[in-house]
């Protein structure tokens, strides 16, 4: 059972401070662990300033989302999003180091890591469902994006 602060509303987990509280990313279909443990943290780090090769979100932690009709990618440029899912919003973002018991999916492209402009390209390596997408260029941010559909937070 998750304990809440005593001044937390019910059902709201905080974003940071001491009552924090840790889950993990697990497939909606099969239940793999798709992540090492995670603190939410507020979505202002999802700010599109951040330097190509560089993390959008520390290790340890994940950020929401917010509704989005498209991407910034380092250089500036807008991309559009080339599927329904990803333009969205609402997926969970982590630094690559923190998913864990995905595979790479078919459309994953890049010149020394994955670019993410072909939509989702990570999977979940035991059942094979489609959680997201995994940006790792050198030209790109650091980021894992899961899409809210395929993961559960536990």
């Amino acid at each position: 059972m998750v304990q809440q602060p005593p001044d937390a509303a019910p059902g709201v987990r905080p974003t940071s401070g001491a009552h924090a509280q840790a889950v993990r990313l697990v497939c909606r279909r099969c239940g793999a662990r798709l992540s090492a443990a995670v603190v939410e943290t507020d979505a202002d780090v999802l700010v599109p300033q951040v330097q190509a090769g560089q993390p959008t979100v520390p290790t340890g932690r994940f950020a929401r989302e917010p509704g989005a009709t498209g991407e910034r990618h380092a250089t500036g440029r807008r991309v559009l999003a080339r599927d329904a899912e990803a333009s969205s919003g609402g997926r969970l973002v982590l630094h690559p180091d923190d998913a864990c018991h995905v595979r790479p999916l078919g459309n994953d492209h890049g010149c020394c890591g994955s670019d993410g402009l072909d939509g989702p390209n990570r999977a979940c390596a035991r059942c094979g469902a489609v959680v997201g997408t995994a940006r790792t260029d050198c030209w790109t941010p650091l980021e894992v994006r899961f899409l809210p559909r395929a993961v559960l937070l536990v």
